[in-house]
C-alpha cells in the first residue's frame, strides 16, 4: 500500500470513527454507567476480616476486624485510617493474646473494568497487645503489610472486595537486635466498602 493510499484510508477511517462516536453519544449512558466510582474527591467506609497463616518461623495464627474509613485524593488512588483488632492463637499451649492497632493503609485500582477493579494496596500500623507478641517479643509492635486485591460493584456505593498480603509485624528492634522475634505471615481477607 502506497503512502498517499495508506493516508487516504486512515482519514477515512479517523472520520467514520468519528461519526461512529457521535452517534453512540447521542443516547447517552445513565450517570452510574459512565461515573468513576473511585474518583478523587470520594470518601469511603469499610469491614474486613482477615487471617493471618504464618511462614517461615512463625507459628501464631492471627484473626483480624478491621473498621477503615478513606478518601481517595487522586483518582483510582485512597489513603485509609484503620483500625484494627486481633485475636492471637498461639502454639504449644501459650497464653492467647488481644492485640489492638491503628494504621494507614493506602489503595491504588490499576484496572478498573464495568463493576470490577483490581488493585495493589499496603501501609503499617502500630499495634498493643495484652501479652508479648509473638511469644518471648513485646506487647508493642508494628505491622507492614502489602497485596493484591479485587473489588466487584454490588450497588452504586457498595462494594465487596477481597485479597491476599504479605503480612509482617516486629517491634522494630526497639528493645535490641536479640529481643525482636518477629512473625511473617500470608494475609487472607475479605469484606465491604460504602462510598460516597
Amino acid at each position: 500500500m502506497k503512502f498517499p493510499t495508506a493516508m487516504a484510508f486512515l482519514v477515512a477511517s479517523l472520520t467514520a470513527c468519528g461519526f461512529a462516536r457521535a452517534d453512540s453519544t447521542a443516547a447517552p449512558a445513565a450517570a452510574s454507567e459512565l461515573r468513576n466510582p473511585f474518583d478523587q474527591g470520594t470518601w469511603n467506609f469499610s469491614l474486613t476480616g482477615s487471617y493471618v497463616t504464618p511462614i517461615r518461623f512463625s507459628d501464631d495464627k492471627l484473626t483480624n476486624l478491621s473498621i477503615a474509613g478513606g478518601y481517595y485524593f487522586w483518582d483510582n488512588h485512597a489513603v485509609n485510617v484503620e483500625l484494627q483488632g486481633y485475636y492471637d492463637d498461639r502454639p504449644d499451649g501459650a497464653e492467647r493474646a488481644l492485640i489492638g492497632g491503628v494504621g494507614l493503609l493506602f489503595r491504588s485500582h490499576l484496572l478498573t473494568r464495568d463493576r470490577w477493579s483490581v488493585f495493589v494496596d499496603g501501609g503499617g500500623s502500630v499495634t498493643y497487645a495484652d501479652h508479648e507478641v509473638p511469644q518471648f517479643g513485646t506487647n508493642f509492635n508494628f505491622i507492614g503489610k502489602v497485596g493484591l486485591g479485587a473489588s466487584f460493584q454490588l450497588e452504586e456505593r457498595t462494594f465487596l472486595m477481597a485479597g491476599a498480603r504479605y503480612f509482617h509485624l516486629s517491634n522494630g528492634q526497639i528493645r535490641g537486635r536479640d529481643d525482636n522475634p518477629s512473625y511473617d505471615g500470608v494475609q487472607f481477607w475479605g469484606g465491604v466498602m460504602w462510598t460516597w
